[in-house]
């Protein structure tokens, strides 16, 4: 089995970027053999379709439409707590008569050694009466209106909702409860399993072993939020799980705004995207010329064109911005294509540093050592534990603050390139010290950690 774990893409709401996390791995979804869909795909209580009437029918087209992207596949639908509407079950059981590949459960599926539910029980078994009753308070007909949803928007904006669900939804514990509920599914119904799938929480988790299992959660598409599909494979009796591959530099929270970045700029720089594509423009060559740009700051700065230099350091940074975007609307983002962006932008960082420590009275040797070491250091501990799926929880990336105190020490603030340096130092060293710590930890033996 080559299967595909997705939940919690909230489509209909007008926080979620939900549909635009299910277009970026369409090619995921046309190879998998088993696709389950693990509740809260939907979000009933926040949609923004104008009725309830109207909601159905788009979630039963989205579906639809779905299922003809793979009709070979095995297709599971979950419910969750924000889809679990009777008109919602009543609209699933009409899609397996349907589709004889599409299957629905209120609860809990089983394929192989893999287990999957959405996860709402953790909420449920604190709520009196049960899960039941807890998803009964989301049966409504209507809606939530404008002023609810403007409050949740700004909600949003202060970032909590990505800090509350960490805060109540600790890794161990939930693990623990969720092998509780499962164990008392029916007698032995855990024996061979080795994968356990769920959502709900929206705080992603990595083959966190618990027990005699391994948790995976690929998170929210919620706004702000990290999400990343489990990819499963199902051999003889022994399962092995991946998401997909990451070959950058980014922590947890970074890529989340990232996410969110590549997805606003794809939004509105969509016609300038078209454009690059038909003239045969690929992220490569962008990548290409930002990176001469930043380079070409050393021989500004050295012939003392200041202004250009810090001009064709800017120019480097909006380029930088494009390639990533281009490369999802081209469909052709990867691993290796993350990996060289990355490394081109350290390039740049360190040929900046150099040239403001030996050229430029404005930052000591001393400092700016220390800085490409930390800097550096912090960077590639980063990838390796990218590689091994325990990323940093948050990173400190100094480099546009960097980039911004130039111009402003030019403009006649003294030391601001030294404070940001020295800050960047104190706050990378705490990074580097905990990344090693946590990554030599990692290898003694599997366990999620983050930090």
């Amino acid at each position: 089995m080559n299967g595909l774990f997705i939940s919690d893409l909230h489509l209909f709401s007008q926080r979620s970027i939900g549909q635009w996390h299910w277009e970026q791995h369409r090619g995921l979804i046309e190879s998998a053999t088993a696709i389950v869909l693990g509740g809260d795909i939907f979000d009933i209580r926040w949609s923004q379709q104008g009725n309830l009437d109207a909601t159905i029918a788009a979630a039963s087209d989205w579906l639809n439409t779905a299922v003809s992207l793979n009709s070979n596949a095995t297709w599971v639908y979950l419910l969750g707590n924000h889809d679990c509407h009777p008109r919602i079950q009543d609209m699933l059981q009409s899609l397996c008569a349907r589709h004889n590949n599409f299957h629905w459960s209120e609860n809990v599926w089983r394929i192989g050694s893999n287990v999957f539910l959405h996860g709402d029980i953790l909420d449920g078994q604190r709520h009196f009466g049960g899960l039941d009753v807890y998803r009964s308070k989301f049966h409504e007909d209507r809606a939530k209106g404008r002023l609810g949803n403007m409050m949740y928007s700004a909600v949003i904006q202060t970032r909590i909702h990505g800090l509350i669900p960490r805060l109540r939804h600790r890794p161990m514990r939930t693990c623990q409860r969720l092998v509780e509920y499962l164990e008392g599914q029916s007698e032995g119904f855990l024996n061979g399993v080795r994968d356990i799938y769920f959502g709900h929480t929206h705080v992603p988790l990595s083959a966190y072993e618990f027990d005699r299992f391994r948790f995976h959660n690929v998170g929210s598409g919620i706004r702000h939020l990290q999400f990343a599909p489990w990819i499963m494979t199902d051999e003889t009796s022994e399962s092995s799980v991946e998401p997909a591959p990451k070959g950058d530099c980014y922590s947890a929270g970074e890529r989340a705004w990232m996410e969110y970045g590549q997805h606003l700029r794809a939004r509105f720089f969509a016609p300038a995207l078209r454009l690059l594509t038909k003239l045969h423009i690929t992220p490569d060559h962008l990548t290409i010329l930002s990176f001469l740009f930043g380079l070409a700051f050393a021989t500004l700065w050295h012939l003392e064109y200041y202004w250009y230099g810090i001009a064709s350091l800017w120019i480097h940074v909006a380029l930088d911005g494009f390639d990533g975007p281009l490369a999802r609307y081209q469909n052709s983002a990867s691993p290796r294509g993350s990996f060289t962006d990355s490394f081109c932008d350290q390039v740049v960082v360190s040929t900046v540093t150099i040239m403001l420590m030996v050229g430029w009275p404005g930052l000591s040797v001393a400092a700016g050592a220390i800085f490409l070491v930390v800097y550096t250091g912090v960077l590639a501990i980063s990838m390796v534990r990218n590689s091994l799926q325990i990323p940093y929880s948050w990173l400190l990336r100094p480099r546009l603050i960097l980039f911004i105190a130039i111009p402003v020490q030019l403009l006649g603030v003294p030391h601001a390139v030294a404070v940001v340096v020295w800050c960047s130092n104190a706050l990378l060293g705490i990074k580097l010290a905990t990344g090693f710590y946590k990554l030599r930890k990692r290898l003694d033996g599997p366990e999620q950690l983050s930090d």
